[in-house]
């Protein structure tokens, strides 16, 4: 089912997925973006005996996954959230306060995937303008768009030709088959926090 309009709230998180939906918030204003999803879930599936793995959004508690891979049938330019396994943790003990409570800072390695129909994003400049403007701007965004973010982010690595390595960890079918106008960018980052305190979750 084609997601055309999907509805991206915000929910009430905690942790590496509350920093992330800050981020996900602060690429709104990148005015190209249509859509700008959080955290995604890596889920799977069946199909002709094979395991399709692929990265997946809920719009709320109760909707469908919206399947994340380029490229969706109604194309809209969005962005969305990776984040890789393990999470480094760090304690600043010493030994005469070992054994007294502390709060960890998490470091995390995360990614933005970013899809783009570059002919639907600027009518005037040839497609690698276009690709190198764009670039340029989650650049910006993500070098001087953070004063406001409540952790540390910093960008390790851009991916902009492999289709199967921006989506590493998912499957791609007919990767040949990604050419212009579309575009995708893969920009890796470590994302640094502490944990927040005190936990008092409901359920």
């Amino acid at each position: 089912m084609p997601y055309k309009v999907p509805n991206i709230p915000s929910f009430t998180l905690k942790g590496v997925d509350d920093k992330i939906q800050d981020l996900q918030v602060i690429l709104t204003s990148l005015t190209w973006l249509d859509y700008s999803f959080g955290l995604c879930e890596h889920a799977h599936r069946i199909e002709d005996g094979s395991v399709i793995n692929y990265p997946a959004q809920w719009v709320n508690n109760r909707s469908d996954y919206i399947d994340l891979r380029p490229f969706p049938d109604d194309f809209y330019s969005y962005s969305f959230w990776d984040v890789e396994d393990p999470a480094g943790v760090e304690y600043n003990n010493d030994e005469v306060n070992a054994a007294k409570r502390k709060f960890a800072l998490y470091r995390y390695n995360v990614a933005a995937i970013f899809v783009l129909d570059l002919k639907q994003l600027d009518f005037d400049t040839s497609y690698n303008e276009t690709k190198s403007k764009l670039r340029e701007d989650i650049v910006n965004k993500f070098e001087t768009g953070l004063l406001g973010f409540n952790a540390h982010f910093w960008v390790t690595a851009i991916y902009e030709h492999d289709i199967t390595q921006i989506f590493k960890g998912f499957t791609i079918d007919k990767p040949e088959e990604f050419k212009y106008p579309y575009q995708a960018f893969r920009i890796e980052g470590e994302l640094l926090f502490k944990r927040a305190c005190p936990v008092s979750n409901t359920y």
